[in-house]
């Protein structure tokens, strides 16, 4: 009797199961790898989100010509000069920027632009601004004498049952001050 070409039924689930197998121990290998480079591109993006809300802040901050009384160590408020549309000074009128959290997150406003994010995921144990005098000596009793304003940023995301965090810490001198 001649055997008829092709495979056997059994032939064929013994060949799927083996393959299944494979495939298993494939992407056995494959998961944590996977996770892993999630857990990096989500550091990463913490990190990119916290330097641009960092480089706004610099920006801002190096531009003031002072610091407003009513700022806080949850609250930045600048004064900027107003410039006209054909990018002149106005002498002695001043737009001011406020950066302050909300929540856990970290908003912007400057006249008409109301409480716009900046930043997500603030953490809230964190002193965001600390205000120092030109030697570098405390200076949140007098904002007007503030040259300083130091900036840390702090965020956490829940990843896998971990918590991520990206710390960033800034420096920032008033360029135009007095």
């Amino acid at each position: 009797m001649r055997r008829e070409r092709g495979f056997t039924l059994v032939e064929s689930l013994v060949s799927t199961l083996v393959f299944g197998l494979i495939v298993g121990i494939v992407f056995g290998f494959l998961a944590p790898a996977n996770k892993a480079s999630n857990k990096v591109r989500l550091e990463a993006e913490m990190g990119n989100q916290g330097e641009m809300a960092l480089s706004r802040l610099t920006r801002d901050t190096q531009s003031a010509t002072s610091v407003a009384n009513s700022a806080t160590d949850t609250s930045l408020v600048l004064n900027l000069q107003r410039y006209a549309s054909n990018g002149n000074l106005l002498d002695g009128q001043f737009d001011q920027v406020t950066y302050r959290k909300v929540g856990s997150s970290l908003t912007y406003s400057r006249s008409p632009i109301t409480d716009q994010v900046v930043l997500r995921n603030l953490q809230d144990d964190v002193t965001l601004f600390s205000y120092f005098d030109a030697s570098l000596a405390d200076a949140s009793g007098s904002l007007s004498n503030a040259r300083v304003i130091r900036i840390a940023l702090h965020t956490a995301r829940s990843y896998g049952g971990r918590l991520l965090q990206a710390r960033q810490t800034r420096d920032v001198r008033l360029r135009n001050a007095p």
